[in-house]
């Protein structure tokens, strides 16, 4: 599924800008005569089945009108913003959120070849720890490594001040988020979010990018031979300069908190 928001930048890349919204207009007009289409056929199904007994055919209906009902079904919605879709893992401290309705893919064969690319590809997966990540291939198995397009890790810089033993016992550090992409199987990424905590959540402080993790970061997204958009990627907690380690035709956002730990010891709003 291709949605007007994507093709939007391609039509105004156009050399004449009117052109570009030309064909946006047309596109739009296209997909309503097709929407009519399928509204048409649903009613016509509704008012047949009026007086009837039998179960509702629901593979009767056209393929646009099931796509819908699978993305409503299967993707997440997060509680802290009406368009964040995000299926989180489970998590001893963190709020798991899930697709509303899961099990459809198990229904048939039909239904799962047309859902599983959906609950794949429109979920964010969020990772805390690298193992994490490595469970999530192995639980989803190789064929659908290739669905998944958007990750986002959590990492916390390990600071000087720590114990050289208590660091060796953590796996969230850069260094080993870093290897954990490069042994990564998930091939068609298209979106990464990179988000940099403290353990001292009083005072959030922003932390360079390593060049281990910027290499790693670039692997992965870099194996998607065949997106035909830029790559984006959101840095939230790092530098503001990091984004220019990148390459300049992708996407880079980067996002503080709120209120971040600044050199002089003072706080600073963004």
């Amino acid at each position: 599924m291709l949605s007007l928001i994507q093709l939007e930048p391609c039509c105004l890349k156009e050399p004449d800008l009117f052109t570009g919204i030309d064909r946006l207009q047309s596109l739009q007009f296209w997909n309503t005569g097709r929407y009519s289409y399928s509204y048409d056929i649903l009613r016509g199904i509704i008012k047949s089945r009026k007086s009837s007994k039998k179960p509702f055919p629901f593979m009767q209906l056209p393929r646009e009108i099931r796509d819908q009902i699978y993305l409503y079904s299967l993707q997440a919605k997060e509680s802290d913003g009406p368009q964040q879709t995000t299926w989180r893992l489970n998590s001893s401290y963190r709020q798991t959120t899930k697709p509303h309705t899961p099990g459809l893919i198990r229904l048939n064969k039909q239904i799962y070849s047309e859902t599983v690319p959906i609950l794949y590809q429109t979920n964010i997966f969020k990772f805390w720890r690298p193992r994490q990540l490595f469970n999530f291939e192995d639980q989803i198995g190789a064929a659908n490594h290739s669905f998944v397009r958007h990750i986002q890790i959590h990492i916390i810089p390990p600071d000087i001040e720590w114990d050289p033993m208590e660091l060796a016992g953590m796996d969230e550090t850069p260094s080993h988020w870093a290897r954990a992409l490069l042994k990564s199987r998930l091939n068609r990424i298209t979106e990464m979010t990179v988000e940099s905590e403290d353990v001292d959540t009083i005072s959030w402080v922003v932390r360079p990018m390593t060049m281990a993790l910027k290499t790693a970061i670039e692997s992965v997204m870099l194996r998607n031979k065949e997106n035909l958009f830029a790559p984006r990627l959101t840095l939230r907690g790092f530098w503001e300069t990091d984004h220019e380690e990148f390459p300049e035709k992708w996407n880079v956002v980067t996002e503080q908190w709120p209120m971040v730990d600044c050199e002089d010891g003072g706080f600073e709003s963004f």
